[in-house]
């Protein structure tokens, strides 16, 4: 695939399992749901989605419940795409939640590395444990609950800039936050 798909899922989770699977060749990415599959179902926010698939998301990160609220990511993030956008929140127990305006909503446990790298760069661990299976930003429907992904951050008071790898490369997306 070229880099223009690979920026066009410009959503962390799917697009960094892609990466893998096309950088090193360690992944397989989930194939698309194919064209004409069930349309998405109309719901509240909160409510479960017929057919949403969730694990289990284990024990928190810190067993004893420490707040790590002072942590660089956490916050409220915002990604624009095309009239359409992203909402992404780490909170200081180690959930990741996103939420598009499409009502795709996934959450996963994170980590993020105790500090960066040389260049600036924090490794973000990600397991996603719930999926509804609404429709992206994208127009894509997939499931990726299960799905264990590591991207690489910069972090700036208002910035995140994702990279595929630790000390090279140009940013793959670049959110704004919002709190």
């Amino acid at each position: 695939m070229a880099f223009r798909t690979e920026r066009s899922r410009l959503y962390v989770l799917a697009l960094v399992a892609w990466c893998a699977a096309a950088c090193d060749g360690t992944t397989t990415p989930p194939p698309p749901p194919p064209r004409g599959s069930a349309a998405p179902q109309a719901k509240a926010p909160d409510e479960p989605l017929a057919g949403e698939r969730a694990e289990d998301p284990g024990e928190p990160s810190d067993p004893e419940g420490a707040d790590d609220s002072d942590s660089p990511i956490v916050g409220v993030w915002l990604h624009n795409l095309r009239g359409c956008s992203y909402t992404h929140t780490f909170d200081g127990q180690g959930i990741y939640t996103s939420e598009s305006t499409t009502g795709e909503r996934v959450k996963a446990r994170y980590t993020l590395s105790d500090a960066p790298s040389d260049v600036g760069r924090w490794q973000l661990d990600f397991t996603i444990f719930s999926d509804n299976n609404r429709v992206d930003c994208e127009g894509d429907m997939i499931d990726e609950v299960g799905n264990s992904i590591t991207v690489f951050v910069a972090l700036t008071e208002d910035t995140a800039e994702f990279y595929r790898g630790p000390d090279n490369g140009s940013p793959l997306m670049v959110w704004t936050r919002t709190d």
